[in-house]
């Protein structure tokens, strides 16, 4: 394998994409009406922003488009366990999300925007016998926020894998 630029890969260096992150689309029951009063648009507002240069001080108004805060969205992320040693990945993904949540998403986060929070989680397992012969996903956990979920998963270890 080579790379768009720098040295070759070796080729057992490189093994499948683990997470799969699908879109999360706006819970409309979240948008409440008191919401709804300031907004620009029927689901988003607009808010006037104004950067100065500053070496001529000259002023460059512009404008962003977001959703209100409070919005909800539903995530939906899927992680591949294709190995033993994969079930590693999971605390590693909830730890990143935690991080997500004390950093922000996309740009703007020292100007307030994209600041997000995972709630009502829910972690299932769909093993082979799911695909096979349409066995139902084993429910391992759910929790009103991350840190529980966390929690959980530590005393599940791996042995989901078995399920």
């Amino acid at each position: 394998m080579d790379r768009v630029s720098g040295e070759a890969i070796e080729g057992g260096a490189a093994t499948p994409a683990r997470l799969a992150v699908y879109d999360a689309p706006l819970d409309l029951a979240s948008i409440t009406p008191q919401m709804r009063e300031n907004l620009d648009d029927e689901l988003t507002e607009v808010k006037s922003e104004n950067a100065i240069d500053r070496i001529t001080s000259t002023a460059n108004p512009r404008t962003l488009e977001r959703v209100p805060a409070g919005a909800r969205f539903h995530a939906r992320f899927v992680l591949d366990i294709l190995c033993q040693e994969d079930a590693a990945l999971v605390p590693l993904f909830l730890q990143g999300l935690r991080l997500l949540e004390d950093d922000a998403l996309g740009g703007g986060g020292s100007r307030g925007s994209g600041r997000v929070r995972f709630s009502d989680l829910k972690l299932a397992w769909r093993g082979q016998d799911y695909y096979a012969s349409g066995a139902a996903e084993k429910d391992l956990s759910t929790a009103p926020e991350l840190g529980a979920l966390q929690t959980q998963v530590r005393e599940l270890g791996s042995s989901f894998l078995t399920a």
